[in-house]
């Protein structure tokens, strides 16, 4: 028997909840699990709660052109997706998946991202619809009729490479990583092939099972408790993972507590820890100083940290332009110098082969002498001039990037090039690596290099 409309209280319920309201008109139930693979195998439920339909996050709703997994769809995609499944703009869902609290709270921040907050998350999950004893039926296809719903994207939730970027620069949220503590300190390698360890630099490491008790949420009073221990004010949570998944649990976990300021880093560990070896931080920031160049509102007093950024970034631009300037400008000086140099040596050659057969007096000589020294010095002056400009250039690039790293960022690459896409986000493709993250693999192997040249120099000194 259909029950009317039922409406929702919180974005987590209890099985008895869900029991209660299984037959409401307008409820669908929809089953994330992301097969879990077990000794090599995939350990596949064939039961479901009584009306099912399955979320298929990996090949139906994550993007599938896209370098790394689980990664958020476009909002016309994403309500194409949803109405095939039947959901409507007054359904209330209820999600759950078979490991008890995993990706179901991914599920429930994909659509709060799409600006539908008619969803809940199923506390236990299947494991604990079992455990209660409530009926289940045999997994079926949903096949029924497309529903209406309309994704209005609500983009600030979610955070890209180049937003994660920005983040750092203004140096006011909290990142808190969802992995384990042993793959957020390296000590446990990452699950997926060729992935470097590591973490987001100022990140802070919140296992998301910390917020679960026997694959339940844990309380509100404890919930708050975990997460003030975080908490700065006017700091918002930002939220990462291995690839957007267990950082939505965390996600969850901070709404239930009475936390409203946060957002999940979408490519989460996956493409940071791709893309970071990568990037240059001297252009990202050229990029946002031009960027706040343009915006008459900005007032760099607001931020001392970005103002000496804007600084440093400013004048290590402009001594590379100084630099190149110099090389191009000076060629010509350069060259003539090398040709004054050549004429001095040739009248001091000439000189001594005429005096050596006495065919020149020793006042002549004299002359000659004066003569080829003034061309030396001329041809000297100008040389000497150049070496000495062109390090002192490259003494202040040190000491500007000195300045960039006390700030907080380590140089990778000198070159890269910026695209804008239709959202505003900001992607970054780097060039020529130059300097590499401190304990990196990279800057590693770069080390390891030098100390080989060192070596071979001395061998060939002794």
């Amino acid at each position: 028997m259909l029950k009317e409309n039922v409406q929702l209280v919180s974005y987590i319920v209890s099985t008895n909840w869900l029991q209660e309201h299984l037959n409401a008109t307008n409820l669908v139930i929809l089953n994330a699990t992301i097969p879990k693979v077990v000794n090599g195998e995939i350990a596949e439920e064939t039961q479901q709660v009584p009306n099912a339909r399955f979320f298929d996050i990996k090949k139906e709703f994550s993007q599938p052109d896209s370098a790394y997994p689980n990664t958020m769809l476009d909002e016309a995609t994403f309500t194409e997706k949803a109405q095939q499944l039947g959901i409507n703009k007054d359904s209330l869902i209820v999600v759950y998946d078979e490991l008890g609290i995993y990706a179901s709270p991914r599920v429930w921040y994909m659509f709060k991202a799409m600006g539908f907050h008619r969803i809940a998350v199923l506390d236990g999950g299947f494991p604990a619809w079992k455990t209660a004893g409530f009926a289940t039926e045999t997994k079926k296809n949903y096949k029924g009729e497309h529903g209406n719903f309309q994704a209005e994207a609500d983009l600030k939730l979610f955070r890209n490479y180049g937003g994660m970027l920005q983040e750092l620069l203004d140096a006011k949220s909290i990142i808190l990583d969802a992995r384990s503590a042993a793959r957020f300190t390296g000590e446990q390698p990452e699950p997926r092939a060729g992935l470097r360890s590591g973490q987001i630099p100022t990140s802070q490491n919140l296992p998301y099972t910390e917020v679960l008790e026997n694959n339940h949420f844990k309380s509100k009073a404890a919930l708050k408790t975990i997460f003030e221990s975080f908490y700065k004010e006017d700091a918002p949570f930002i939220f990462s993972c291995g690839s957007g998944i267990t950082a939505c649990i965390l996600a969850l976990a901070a709404e239930h507590a009475g936390f409203d300021d946060y957002a999940v880093y979408d490519g989460s560990w996956t493409e940071w820890g791709t893309l970071y070896n990568q990037t240059t931080f001297e252009d990202f920031h050229q990029a946002k100083t031009e960027e706040i160049e343009e915006d008459d509102d900005f007032d760099e007093e607001d931020d001392e940290h970005t103002r000496r950024f804007i600084k440093a970034s400013k004048e290590f631009s402009a001594i590379n332009e100084r630099i190149a300037t110099h090389k191009g400008t000076n060629t010509q000086l350069f060259l003539k110098s090398i040709f004054l140099g050549i004429i001095s040596v040739a009248i001091f050659s000439i000189g001594i082969y005429m005096q050596s057969v006495q065919l020149l007096s020793a006042s002549v000589m004299t002359i000659i002498i004066i003569g080829g020294t003034i061309a030396a010095i001329f041809a000297l002056k100008p040389m000497l001039k150049y070496v000495q400009e062109l390090s002192s250039l490259h003494k202040s690039l040190r000491s500007t990037k000195l300045e960039l790293k006390n700030l907080g960022w380590k140089l990778s690459v000198r070159k890269m090039s910026k695209e804008v896409d239709q959202h505003g986000n900001i992607k970054f493709t780097a060039t020529e690596v130059v300097y590499c993250p401190e304990d990196s693999d990279e800057k590693k192997k770069m080390l390891a290099r030098e100390k080989k040249k060192k070596k071979k120099k001395k061998a060939c000194d002794d």
